[in-house]
């Protein structure tokens, strides 16, 4: 794409294919325009011209098709585009997007709708992110509002709030909660699962309503330019359209403005306080009540807070055996399996319902317990508690009527069925012939509408919008939702034949409504669909003629004949529905042998796991004993070898001490004999030092000592020096006995270590390191050995 030089002139994109244009019956349906997408793109060839595509920045330009030499070849305003669409990512379609266009056709005709023109004109781009900025383009065209733009036009008014919620749980069981926001600023957590909710309320202008969008530019940052956004397209939530919804499925808006909540509130409190029904209650109902305050306002409706004696007959009759029993057990498990509350066996939800349909079918004698009531019953229950909610239940069956529905082999339900039919003739002819030329008649879609009021196949949002309305208004309120629900599905309807028409009303009509947008619509629509109250009476009168004359004029072979049909009707309207409740039970029957073939497998997987880990364990017993035993072995071996050196350790200290006290005593008397020689020899010279023959005698006799002297000198001097060493052996020996106690002392802490090591790693350390250990001991034993032999060795 190359960026213009004026920014508020056009956005060029060249080297685009342009694949052709086709008519379409429905410039809003996607799916179509999908397909036709698909069909051009697959059969691209000769035909397809490449052009330069020009898209305006304003609202109010052209759109321009040129050719290679810059010559238009077609243009078309901005305004008349009506639709833009993408191809989906997972086809190869994803870089082509097409542009719906609405104009004049050039033939004139009385019909207006003949006059207008739908097409589709294909592109397709080089790369996908090319097509992702050309639809970006013409969305910021529609956003771009010129200055010169006729003042005349309607201005609409929006309020937008964006939320973002994080997955608490896992994703088989997500748990979505919302982000806190501190001063305009999300507090998001890293590693979780987000997802982007953007709500768009209308609060000026005329009601829109809006079908399409092109999805949601998102971008990181602030001061962002319009090409720094991500065009996001929109999850689908279709699953499997052939699929019904289950009973129960749905959510339901739980949150409300504080403001609104606070009208509901004090409401409520000037209703209870005054007893008297406020006159603003029919407004505040067609955008629903606040569902934590819906129990409470339903009571006030159906005026339960005056049925003391009601609560005290359930009390009574819930405790007397039911002949109703096997029927209503067989309702409860397919009554709302979608709902956490009633979907598991022998709950409290199930036993809850269980409970008010015994009580029910006890109290009302005559119409006692009717396939269908479970799911009204379910309804309420959600809201309120037991005792309550069969009170609501019996007000409404009694003081609405719903009760003359079941009673007289359903008599008063066929004069419903006749009702509507007459209305579908006088409201919505077109729909009421194509019913008439296909063969489907009002019982066979309706039957479920009138006798359980919408709870069966419609999501929780809606059932609780039209319990709603029922309540405030009445039993015509059936006749209301059920011509919505026809107006608004005619388009569908008069396009299909007897079978899909009948799965029309099963599958797609309730998914239609899973959203609260939607249901407001259809409540809207119902509420102010302008239906003549009166004609109700005159078509009763006309039905009750119409069966007075077939008793008294009618052959019987044709009222038995008419019977047969309407007998073989209510069969094949019966079987179908037995089917349905049959495919859902094989539906929950192949889930719930799912989860037991993986309870199974889990079971096995961990008593295998069990198993190997047991013998694992013996095997480490066996190990610990085993080491045990030889530690103990050579704890005892150790124990012998430091007794050994401690005896030759104390036999060498003895020894010494010998030699010691041995040296020490010869020592003593040299010493002392040769003092005593010192002395006489000083006595005997001092005698004779007088006598001068003498005197000489004595200087011979010390001349001729001196060698002698010498000798004797030296030999003491050897004898030291013997001493001597005998003492430095003596301190080796010493030394080595230390040094000998040393070690034993560092062994005996090392096998302390040792042993510590074996009684904590014997789960992960092998014989390998016992060898070791073993081997790192016997060295220690040998160096022991070795200094023992030295010590040995030292002769006394």
């Amino acid at each position: 794409m190359e960026p213009p030089e004026n920014y508020s002139d056009v956005t060029r994109f060249e080297n685009v294919d342009y694949l052709g244009c086709s008519q379409l019956l429905n410039n809003d349906d996607d799916t179509e325009m999908k397909l036709l997408m698909k069909v051009l793109d697959e059969q691209k060839g000769t035909q397809t011209v490449n052009v330069t595509l020009e898209v305006p920045h304003k609202i109010t330009g052209t759109v321009r098709l040129l050719d290679s030499r810059g010559s238009i070849l077609s243009s078309f305003a901005l305004v008349n585009i009506r639709f833009c669409i993408r191809g989906d990512n997972t086809t190869s379609q994803n870089n082509c997007f097409g542009i719906s266009l609405t104009h004049k056709s050039t033939n004139k005709s009385k019909d207006i709708s003949t006059d207008i023109l739908h097409q589709c004109h294909v592109f397709r781009t080089s790369k996908t992110e090319t097509a992702i900025k050309a639809l970006y383009c013409f969305s910021y065209a529609f956003a771009n509002k010129s200055s010169d733009i006729d003042e005349n036009r309607m201005k609409f008014q929006f309020e937008s709030v964006l939320e973002i919620k994080e997955n608490d749980g896992t994703l088989s069981k997500p748990n979505w909660k919302l982000c806190p926001q501190h001063k305009g600023v999300f507090k998001v957590r890293r590693d979780r699962e987000k997802k982007l909710v953007v709500q768009l309320k209308q609060v000026g202008g005329f009601l829109l309503n809006i079908k399409k969008c092109f999805g949601m530019l998102l971008a990181a940052g602030r001061n962002l330019r319009h090409s720094d956004f991500q065009l996001l397209e929109m999850e689908r939530n279709e699953t499997n359209c052939d699929e019904p919804l289950l009973s129960g499925s749905g959510l339901v808006l739980q949150e409300y403005g504080e403001e609104k909540l606070k009208i509901w509130e004090e409401l409520i409190e000037h209703w209870e306080s005054t007893e008297k029904r406020p006159d603003e209650i029919d407004h505040l109902i067609l955008d629903g009540i606040p569902d934590k305050l819906r129990g409470k306002v339903w009571q006030l409706l159906a005026n339960v807070s005056e049925s003391l004696e009601l609560v005290e007959q359930y009390n009574v009759l819930i405790t007397q055996p039911c002949p109703s029993e096997q029927i209503i057990m067989r309702d409860i498990h397919r009554t709302f399996p979608a709902h956490d509350h009633f979907k598991h066996a022998g709950g409290d939800g199930q036993q809850s319902l269980y409970n008010i349909s015994k009580v029910y079918s006890l109290y009302d004698e005559e119409v006692s317990y009717c396939q269908g009531l479970s799911f009204l019953a379910a309804s309420l229950l959600l809201h309120m508690k037991e005792e309550q909610a069969f009170c609501t239940l019996v007000r409404i069956m009694f003081s609405y009527g719903l009760r003359d529905l079941f009673k007289l082999g359903f008599d008063n339900l066929h004069l419903r069925f006749h009702q509507l039919t007459c209305l579908l003739k006088d409201y919505i002819p077109e729909l009421s012939e194509h019913f008439d030329s296909i063969g489907i008649e009002t019982h066979m879609y309706a039957s479920q509408w009138f006798l359980t009021l919408f709870t069966a196949k419609f999501p929780l949002q809606m059932v609780f919008f039209i319990l709603d309305i029922f309540l405030s208004q009445g039993m015509n309120t059936i006749f209301h939702i059920s011509l919505a629900l026809l107006h608004e599905a005619k388009t569908d309807l008069i396009q299909l034949d007897f079978e899909g028409s009948l799965k029309y009303f099963r599958v797609s009509l309730p998914r239609k409504y899973r959203t609260e947008n939607a249901t407001k619509r259809l409540i809207h629509r119902a509420v102010n669909f302008k239906l003549n109250h009166k004609k109700l009476d005159i078509y009763e009168k006309e039905y009750k003629q119409l069966k007075d004359l077939e008793k008294q004029n009618g052959d019987p072979v044709l009222r038995l004949e008419k019977e047969i049909v309407r007998h073989h009707a209510n069969t094949l309207r019966l079987e179908r529905e037995n089917d349905d409740l049959a495919h859902e039970l094989v539906t929950s029957k192949i889930e719930l042998r799912k989860k037991l073939d993986e309870a199974e497998d889990q079971i096995e997987t961990s008593a295998n796991s069990i198993e190997r880990l047991t013998r694992q364990n013996q095997d480490i017993l066996e190990d610990n004993k085993n080491l045990m035993r030889e530690y103990d072995q050579i704890k005892e071996m150790y124990r012998r070898d430091v007794l050994r050196l401690e005896e030759n350790g104390l036999r060498s200290e003895k020894l010494l001490a010998e030699y010691k006290k041995l040296f020490s005593d010869r020592s003593k008397r040299a010493e002392n004999e040769r003092e005593q020689f010192e002395i006489q020899k000083k006595n005997i010279i001092a005698r004779i030092s007088d006598c001068d023959k003498c005197w000489s005698a004595v200087i011979e006799w010390e001349q001729s000592r001196i060698p002698a002297n010498i000798s004797s000198a030296t030999g003491g001097v050897d004898i030291l020096a013997k001493l001597d060493e005998r003492e430095d052996h003596i301190k080796s020996l010493e030394i080595d006995l230390a040094q000998t106690k040393l070690l034993l002392v560092e062994a005996e802490c090392r096998n302390q270590d040792l042993t510590h090591q074996l009684m904590a790693q014997t789960e992960n350390d092998g014989k390998t390191w016992f060898k070791k250990t073993i081997t790192q001991l016997k060295e220690v034993g040998n160096s022991l050995k070795n200094n023992e032999r030295s010590n040995s060795s030292v002769s006394p």
